[in-house]
């Protein structure tokens, strides 16, 4: 970006927001004129940008000024009806701005309210309020978000061990002979001797599950 020339009028500077705002300094600070050179830049290239969208590049009626002896109207595009702050609150255009300009958003929006036409000053003064609000929201909701997320991955490590633990058990019981030959050895136990209600926990040993896995399989077999 060119230096800013602080001998220069405000005659010689027609298309610089600071043309509104007579009652500025010209003598400008290093930062102010590298932020005002930005705005200037930044929010031409987004008029350029919306004169292409068909949405602003829409006609629009103007009245008459003053008071004409025949009916008199004209027509221009939205885009150009568009003064340069309220260009600032559309598209990030503030955001880009600020980072040409090496500035914080607060900071560019605050320089401009300074320069900015007393028409425009509310809408500056209205967006860089909402910024400050939804950031001040999000810094009042941050712990509860937080908690939020939290709770979410407790939830989720919850249920990835629910899971593990399911496929670990589903692991063991695919061990586990069909109902009828698991009855079958059961038989076997008890001609051997073996107690019936001592099956059910001499197989589950060997099957490495439980004796209720066994006793659910050998009532199946029924």
């Amino acid at each position: 970006m060119p230096p800013f020339d602080k001998t220069r009028t405000t005659t010689e500077l027609p298309s610089l927001p600071i043309e509104c705002a007579p009652h500025v300094d010209l003598e400008l600070t290093e930062q102010q004129a590298r932020t005002m050179l930005a705005i200037q830049a930044k929010t031409e290239q987004l008029k350029q940008t919306l004169r292409q969208d068909p949405l602003w590049d829409t006609p629009v009626y103007l009245p008459p000024r003053g008071f004409p002896l025949k009916p008199e109207t004209s027509e221009q595009v939205l885009a150009e009806q568009l003064p340069w702050p309220a260009l600032l609150t559309l598209a990030n255009c503030a955001e880009e701005t600020a980072l040409v300009a090496q500035c914080s958003v607060k900071e560019l929006l605050l320089y401009a309210i300074q320069i900015c036409p007393y028409q425009h000053v509310a809408v500056l003064i209205q967006f860089l309020s909402h910024k400050e609000g939804v950031q001040a929201s999000a810094k009042a909701l941050s712990p509860y978000i937080r908690q939020l997320r939290d709770k979410e991955a407790r939830i989720k490590a919850g249920a990835r061990k629910g899971a593990d633990k399911s496929a670990h058990t589903r692991r063991k019981q695919s061990k586990v002979p069909a109902p009828q030959d698991l009855q079958r050895e059961a038989g076997k136990l008890m001609a051997s001797h073996y107690a019936k209600q001592d099956v059910a926990g001499i197989l589950a040993k060997r099957y490495d599950v439980t004796p209720t896995t066994i006793r659910r399989k050998l009532n199946a077999a029924t």
